[in-house]
């Protein structure tokens, strides 16, 4: 295993990975509110960058982008 990761190479670019703060506290109280809010981060997160959709983990989206 060392020498695969020794192997890869470095690329430029970056990950990011946006959470809601609270958002456990805000879909327990009312699920309608807490799966727009997720919608409206994704899409705003969606703006920033071209990007490589990598995954959701609950309320965190994680994206990268690389040359």
């Amino acid at each position: 295993m060392p020498q695969t990761l020794k192997a890869l190479k470095p690329l430029d670019g970056f990950c990011i990975m946006a959470d809601i703060v609270r958002s456990t506290e805000l879909k327990d109280r009312d699920t309608i509110q807490w799966v727009t809010r997720l919608a409206n981060t994704f899409n705003h997160v969606r703006g920033w960058v071209s990007y490589q959709f990598l995954k959701t983990v609950g309320d965190m989206l994680m994206v990268s982008s690389y040359k």
